[in-house]
């Protein structure tokens, strides 16, 4: 993806429309980009967030060890 595309997606999970979190969520789980980690953390951390799934899902399409823990941690 092109650089700033993931930072953007990222920023756009805070947005106040819960349309426009969830668009973002859904760009994020396709760009299967690493760089989203710190804030899919965020969000996995938030226990009453709606995109918490999402997340996960998003997580499972990254590859590497970190991208394996997170979802991991969701389990325990």
């Amino acid at each position: 993806p092109p650089p700033a595309e993931v930072p953007a997606l990222c920023l756009a999970l805070e947005d106040p429309d819960f349309h426009v979190r969830a668009r973002a969520m859904d760009s994020l789980t396709r760009q299967a980009d690493a760089r989203a980690l710190e804030t899919l953390r965020r969000v996995l951390a938030d226990a009453a967030s709606p995109l918490r799934l999402g997340a996960l899902d998003a997580l499972a399409h990254i590859d590497g060890v970190e991208a394996a823990r997170l979802a991991c941690g969701m389990l325990e």
